[in-house]
């Protein structure tokens, strides 16, 4: 009996997921959702208490883990400084495991939120990019700029995000947009 609600719950949570990537958290329904499981909405609410519950329930996680992701690489540079092969390893590592995990999951955090705590969090980790990134400008950078770039990194990895690779593959082309990144950005700075 247990492991049939477990089974139950996990449908719930990949229908939800497809819902949310499909729609976004306004749009989403809990009726659609039960209908892809073949359950009731009220035996839905067995498992998860309403939609802001199930939406917590799956971005979480990886809000968790990107936020510790983040906290890495600032300690990361404040130990070694900004040596870029090993910082590109160190990013290529954490966001390659990150997005072959929790693909699905950062895209609904990103880009279907709105309605929730989350609306913004796209937008937040756009500007503290871009702050990070002016800070290590010495001066030299243009803040219109630099946003345009923690944009195109962020979309960068959404991007990423979508593809049906391995993570192998995922790791690859990752290694290879940050050695795209951090070239380009070097010739500002």
């Amino acid at each position: 009996m247990q492991t049939l609600k477990q089974d139950k719950q996990e449908k719930i949570i990949l229908a939800a997921k497809e819902e949310f990537l499909a729609k976004n958290y306004k749009v989403a329904s809990l009726r659609s959702i039960a209908g892809k499981c073949d359950i009731s909405v009220s035996n839905l609410y067995n498992y998860f208490p309403n939609k802001l519950e199930l939406f917590q329930f799956i971005v979480n996680p990886v809000k968790s883990y990107f936020l510790s992701i983040f906290m890495q690489f600032q300690d990361f540079e404040k130990i070694h400084g900004f040596q870029e092969e090993a910082f590109i390893d160190f990013v290529v590592e954490k966001f390659g495991f990150m997005l072959t995990i929790y693909g699905q999951e950062f895209i609904i955090l990103m880009e279907t939120g709105q309605g929730t705590e989350h609306s913004d969090f796209k937008q937040e980790v756009i500007n503290e990019i871009t702050s990070h990134f002016l800070e290590h400008s010495k001066g030299n950078g243009n803040q219109k700029l630099m946003k345009i770039i923690a944009t195109n990194f962020v979309n960068g990895m959404l991007e990423i995000a979508r593809m049906n690779l391995g993570r192998g593959e995922k790791n690859k082309l990752l290694k290879q947009f940050m050695i795209y990144h951090f070239t380009g950005i070097q010739e500002i700075f």
